[in-house]
């Protein structure tokens, strides 16, 4: 399970709310053009059902949800900003902090498959 969330169920079986997939490192590289950002270890998400596109980039904290019974680490969530380069092409930039946006989190389990697509 490589998503995540801003919100989970009560009775611990899911999520609700705000949920988004982790890309794989080669996305941030084809959007950037480089491996600058990747290398400083931000991935980008994409939100079910509306294609918007944030970097993330794990916490690699661990607190205990008790909706899930289990340890969650929290995400930093940045904008992705558009630039041109000196040849003109639109490229993806690492944004600002969004303001006001639930925290994203996902079971700690995930950082293994963070680790993995970062790798890519």
């Amino acid at each position: 399970m490589n998503y995540l969330v801003n919100r989970a169920t009560p009775d611990g079986t899911g999520y609700t709310g705000f949920t988004a997939e982790l890309l794989s490192g080669s996305a941030v590289v084809n959007d950037t053009l480089s491996r600058e950002l990747l290398d400083q270890g931000w991935l980008l998400c994409e939100t079910y059902n509306t294609g918007c596109r944030y970097f993330v980039k794990p916490r690699r904290n661990s607190r205990f949800l008790a909706a899930w019974g289990a340890r969650v680490t929290d995400f930093d969530v940045r904008r992705v900003d558009t630039i041109a380069n000196s040849d003109g092409v639109i490229l993806a930039a690492l944004g600002e902090k969004i303001k006001g946006m639930p925290k994203l989190f996902a079971r700690v389990e995930i950082l293994k498959e963070y680790d993995r697509l970062i790798a890519l």
